[in-house]
């Protein structure tokens, strides 16, 4: 009976000491689990300001595209496009010295696209 009264004890040691080690290993997968959420927290987030600045990026690359689109049609005249053998005069006075001249498109005097004074 002794040997019954030893063996229960031990067991019963056992199961406690394998509680304890139970307690502690779901502590450290509680921690894990913490630290793996805050991580794939991180991730989106990193995600999303990625994501907003390619947005941004986009937004103002059009903001940019549509700019210049806006600027070559003024250049062209009034918002509309010429066609390339289009060469019209465009008179204005001259505006440094003495001298009155007319603005001249340079299509006109064979010379690309620049505006000269003839």
């Amino acid at each position: 009976m002794e040997d019954k009264d030893e063996l229960i004890a031990k067991l019963t040691s056992e199961c406690e000491s394998l509680k304890k080690e139970l307690e502690k290993s779901m502590q450290e997968r509680d921690v894990l689990l913490c630290e793996v959420n805050r991580l794939k927290f991180e991730l989106q987030m990193s995600d999303l300001k990625r994501l907003k600045e390619e947005e941004t990026s986009e937004a103002r690359a059009r903001r940019e595209g549509r700019a210049r689109e806006l600027r070559q049609a003024r250049r062209n005249g009034e918002g509309g496009k010429c066609d390339s053998g289009d060469a019209r005069n465009i008179e204005r006075p001259f505006t440094s010295g003495t001298d009155s001249g007319k603005l001249v498109d340079a299509e006109a005097v064979g010379e690309g696209h620049r505006k000269v004074y003839k």
